[in-house]
């Protein structure tokens, strides 16, 4: 029995160290153009990675670049990415860095570096129309910070703003999430008041960053994580909540026309079953004229991407549809993250593979995704069946 109990010891051991050391490619993804890029959120013993995969003339992806920061040390590069058109930005949270990249056929060209002495600094980044937004601090005990940046014709990268929470507190999460589109941003803190979280909101009038109010659930309760993802497209603002309803996870959708001074909150996204766990709404996106939600958690944690279709004349959800492909495996975390540009969508499953990780590409119709995955050579698969272990 004491042998049976060792055996199991050892093999828990093993599998947390897969999942603490493991890379898990698929744990950062962004589009730019019709490529697609993904990093390594636990890269935590070598230089990251940022590995970009471009479509060949069967529309197949392959990989044809890989971008690091060209150092020795375990930078975290590639645990955040955000791209746009011919522009990737990418993170290098232990190095306290943001690094630009402009591509030219399928070569990227570094064509910018930020720097900063705040911890964390680059944990978070988004992207759009020339400006980047960078999430920092916010380690053990302190608040969190965003700082926005905008590119000069010579592609010097100036300071535009910087903000903390609207009430900043220790862990309130400010920057784990962000997005900005058409000259609007939306921050998430999610930790906020006990983790019931909100979202702060602005927009650029052409030479700074105004505050357009704050977004919070209207029956706010503890552990919602409101403002987990964010998402803003036009006029409209979608807000993850992945901790509602013991993990259930929800959506909700708000609204801000031209002229308006408030947001009204328009549409609530929620997965079919309520079943705890999910964590439906750990991402969003916006791609293909749909409200895009990752449910991470869900099934046996292999998890699920769920498609809304948004009616534009009532702005409620007319179709909704469930993807989850079958090459996903248990703990996959399919879901987990979320980018999406025109017709080219790409999810991320950090768990796939004993952590290994693993993201998959939708394009076109978006009816048979590729998976696409970097062999790092760490850690060797494992499959078989259970064995009896003899009592001694």
């Amino acid at each position: 029995m004491r042998r049976s109990l060792l055996l199991l010891s050892l093999a828990l051991c093993t599998t947390f160290a897969q999942a603490q050391y493991a890379p898990q490619f698929g744990s950062a993804v962004a589009v730019a153009g019709s490529d697609v890029a993904v990093g390594e959120g636990r890269n935590l013993l070598l230089p990251g990675s940022a590995f970009v995969f471009s479509p060949g003339a069967d529309g197949r992806y392959e990989l044809t670049a890989t971008l690091t920061a060209g150092g020795e040390a375990a930078d975290g590069f590639g645990r955040a990415l955000a791209g746009q058109d011919d522009f990737l930005v990418v993170g290098a949270p232990e190095a306290s860095r943001v690094y630009i990249f402009q591509r030219s056929g399928h070569d990227w060209t570094r064509v910018g570096l930020i720097d900063s002495t705040e911890p964390r600094f680059g944990h978070t980044v988004a992207y759009a129309d020339g400006h980047v937004f960078v999430g920092g601090g916010g380690e053990r005990g302190q608040p969190g910070t965003v700082s926005a940046f905008r590119a000069t014709d010579d592609m010097n990268w100036v300071p535009t703003g910087e903000w903390q929470a609207p009430e900043p507190e220790a862990n309130d999460g400010f920057g784990s999430a962000i997005s900005v589109r058409g000259g609007r941003a939306a921050i998430g803190a999610p930790g906020s008041n006990e983790r019931r979280g909100v979202v702060q909101t602005l927009e650029f009038d052409g030479s700074a960053w105004q505050d357009t109010g704050v977004l919070r659930h209207t029956d706010p309760r503890e552990g919602d994580g409101f403002g987990s993802s964010v998402n803003v497209i036009h006029h409209f603002v979608t807000v993850g909540v992945p901790g509602r309803d013991a993990r259930s996870g929800s959506v909700l959708g708000f609204r801000r026309a031209a002229g308006d001074t408030e947001w009204s909150l328009t549409s609530k996204m929620s997965p079919f079953d309520v079943v705890s766990g999910e964590s439906f709404g750990q991402s969003v996106a916006f791609g293909g004229n749909q409200v895009l939600v990752g449910a991470p958690g869900a099934g046996a944690r292999e998890g699920a991407l769920f498609l809304f279709t948004p009616n534009g004349q009532t702005e409620r959800m007319d179709g909704i549809r469930i993807e989850r492909p079958g090459a996903v495996q248990f703990r996959s975390g399919f879901g987990g993250s979320l980018a999406a540009e025109g017709d080219v969508m790409v999810v991320g499953a950090p768990g796939q593979d004993n952590f290994e990780g693993a993201a998959f590409v939708y394009s076109g119709d978006w009816s048979e995704p590729q998976m696409i995955w970097h062999d790092s050579g760490k850690f060797a698969s494992r499959t078989g069946e259970a064995a009896e272990c003899e009592d001694e």
